[in-house]
């Protein structure tokens, strides 16, 4: 049941807008689904009445029409809910065209084969007219446990002898009891938040409860994981020598175990050592994604450097300004991704260029530089830069900072790939290392062994 003061508000609302109960309460869906994250179009379903030609039914009748709402940051509730009016007598007023039309027009169209025009259903009852006559029937509302839902879920808000009720019934596979006890009071909590200001903007309509707040800012807080302060390639190295047999890096049909990547990260690491390279200095690398380039990310740590990562998919000059802004002399890359990117020799140009393919020898064949210890634990990591409106904020990480992150990752997700810094896990293996979150998603390495396997792809250092 709805709260009898909110329907007595929303109903108020209602009448200075000259409009019904049931589009401020489809409005407040709406805006729910636009604030759990349907950036600027929020579509659903809702059930058109009307039945067309013949004698009145008993109880509602009607079929679906897809609700198409465009919301911005700076559309208030008022807004919302004129849009949502507007829409749903659009809607009415196409009442005659059986929605099973509208698909397989959509599907002629070009359409996914099969792919349902919305998950969700709002559906209201508040504007039923009167039960008509059933001769010496009497007609009174029965409650009733739904036993099929034709979508994920499916709101049905309607009048009781108590007052107004929200009924969700929702596809038990989809979803479960507690997450729809959830939504359902995010909904009471937006609408609530909507009619004390209409006038607000939907982005700043608050849905989270009292207990909500609780959970995010004091109860998922609580545990206290302890962790070894350390830089990730010490980690890595630990990991190493514990399980140098286990495959660490996979690419396509390429290999290497923890053995091979520790020899390769310190031989190249000491290669850069003897270009110049020492702690605390910014290297560049434009790369694919490939084994190496985890190889290359540990070697710039090993030798005490601090990554910044290139997207050569980037425009030249910015690219260039980022060479020269993070102070980086010398840019890791190959001859392949070179000679793939002609339009890219201006970067070539601004740092010296140490490319790991052509010069697989010369790597290979140096010797005796010693590498430091612990670079330090508060030297940068890694220099990513923001995509701000000047294009020069960017993001700089000591070389231990995540090291706290990395123990509550490894307790809670279970295996995941030592070197995950490097190419990371499922959902950062498509996101290239130059984007700000990248890197801290990927600063992922793990006491126990496990594989990390970069995703293909051209110029994007991922």
């Amino acid at each position: 049941m709805l709260p009898a003061d909110l329907v007595e508000r929303a109903e108020s609302l209602a009448a200075r807008a000259t409009c019904g109960l049931s589009t401020v309460l489809t409005a407040a869906f709406a805006v729910l689904l636009y604030r759990y994250g349907a950036r600027d179009e929020v579509t659903f379903g809702r059930l058109v009445p009307g039945g067309g030609a013949g004698p009145a039914p008993l109880g509602p009748r009607g079929h679906p029409a897809v609700l198409r709402l465009r919301l911005t940051s700076e559309t208030t509730f008022e807004d919302a809910l004129r849009l949502t009016a507007q829409r749903a007598a659009h809607a009415d007023a196409n009442a005659d065209i059986p929605f099973h039309q509208v698909a397989r027009a959509v599907r002629q169209a070009g359409g996914r084969a099969g792919a349902p025009l919305f998950q969700l259903m709002f559906e209201s009852e508040l504007e039923l007219g009167p039960e008509p006559a059933a001769g010496d029937l009497s007609v009174a509302d029965a409650e009733a446990c739904a036993t099929y839902v034709r979508w994920d879920a499916h709101v049905t808000v309607r009048r009781a002898s108590e007052g107004v009720a929200a009924d969700w019934a929702f596809d038990v596979s989809v979803l479960d009891a507690s997450q729809v006890a959830v939504t359902a009071g995010h909904f009471i909590q937006v609408l609530s938040a909507a009619l004390a200001d209409p006038g607000i903007p939907v982005a700043r309509l608050d849905y989270l409860s009292a207990a909500d707040r609780d959970a995010i800012e004091a109860r998922w807080n609580r545990e206290r994981v302890p962790y070894r302060r350390a830089c990730p390639h010490r980690l890595i190295e630990d990991q190493s020598a514990a399980t140098p047999d286990i495959t660490a890096v996979q690419f396509g049909d390429q290999r290497l175990d923890y053995a091979a990547l520790s020899l390769e990260s310190t031989q190249l690491a000491r290669y850069l050592r003897a270009r110049g390279i020492r702690p605390g200095d910014m290297v560049a690398l434009c790369m694919d994604r490939s084994a190496e380039l985890v190889v290359a990310v540990l070697a710039v740590l090993k030798a005490g450097g601090a990554v910044v990562p290139l997207d050569a998919g980037y425009p030249p000059e910015r690219l260039v300004f980022m060479i020269k802004d993070s102070g980086a002399r010398v840019l890791v890359t190959t001859r392949q991704l070179r000679q793939a990117h002609p339009q890219l020799e201006g970067l070539f140009a601004a740092a010296d260029p140490l490319e790991i393919d052509a010069e697989r020898a010369a790597i290979a064949a140096v010797a005796g530089i010693a590498l430091p210890e612990e670079p330090g634990l508060d030297l940068p990591a890694y220099c990513i830069y923001t995509s701000g409106s000047t294009g020069r904020p960017k993001v700089l990480r000591p070389c231990s900072g995540r090291s706290g992150w990395l123990a509550g990752a490894g307790r809670r997700c279970g295996p995941v790939p030592c070197t995950a810094w490097c190419c990371g896990a499922r959902s950062a293996t498509a996101t290239p290392a130059s984007a700000r979150r990248s890197p801290g998603n990927r600063c992922c390495p793990r006491y126990r062994p496990a594989r990390c396997r970069p995703r293909r792809g051209r110029g994007r250092l991922a």
